[in-house]
């Protein structure tokens, strides 16, 4: 789990790609201290699990999955500087959103917006994804945990205040450029619930109005058999 707090940026040191293994190397933020293999880190919002690290570097395997919700090859990413944050403890403060670092897809920049100091940004996600979103819910762009300022269709508006564009990569996005993304987790389950109790209720509702019409049908089945009877 992590908070969308982003801690340190990163730089491409290498890529080992071929049809059996796409092997992402990073260079070591010189933050990231109390490093173990098989911890797991969010590189720009995606959970990956470290393979390999020593005094200058940090090693991922990316799987199938990865490589398909990010659309990460490399060419795309050889140049990429990248959001990092370690997992939480039972003792870190969460300061953004939770987060799980299943990316859920891409949201595309279709306008960047300066407001002083500050950037107005707007990204569009899928249609299916717009159920959970509202203004001033969460949605994680490259990692970073943001609060959404409007909603219009699919277009969703996001401030980037100066503190976020100077500690993440987001100040070097472009219109155009798609951002991994994540829904805020408390929205999804609330939805999810909400969904599952909808469905329950249908079925409730379609058994009873069922047993309803079998409970009348018995009735006048009944009173035509004692009319019958009593002739």
């Amino acid at each position: 789990m992590f908070s969308g707090l982003v801690t340190a940026k990163s730089s491409v040191l290498e890529v080992k790609q071929s049809e059996s293994l796409f092997q992402l190397i990073l260079k070591r933020p010189d933050s990231f201290k109390d490093l173990k293999t098989g911890d797991s880190l969010s590189v720009d919002g995606v959970c990956l699990t470290l393979k390999s690290f020593d005094k200058q570097s940090i090693t991922f395997d990316l799987g199938p999955e990865t490589l398909k919700i990010t659309q990460w090859t490399n060419e795309k990413i050889k140049n990429k500087i990248f959001n990092l944050e370690q997992s939480l403890s039972l003792q870190s403060a969460i300061g953004g959103q939770i987060l799980t670092g299943h990316v859920d897809g891409l949201a595309v920049v279709t306008q960047i917006k300066e407001k002083g100091e500050s950037w107005l940004l707007t990204v569009q996600i899928p249609l299916k994804f717009k159920k959970f979103i509202w203004e001033k819910g969460y949605l994680a762009l490259n990692g970073v945990s943001l609060t959404i300022n409007k909603v219009k269709q699919l277009n969703i508006e996001i401030c980037l205040i100066p503190e976020t564009l100077k500690r993440t990569n987001l100040s070097l996005i472009e219109k155009g450029d798609k951002l991994n993304f994540e829904v805020d987790y408390m929205a999804r389950s609330s939805i999810h619930a909400i969904q599952n109790t909808y469905k329950k209720l249908k079925i409730f509702f379609i058994i009873s109005l069922f047993l309803f019409f079998v409970l009348v049908l018995f009735i006048m089945l009944l009173t035509v058999f004692l009319l019958k009877s009593s002739l």
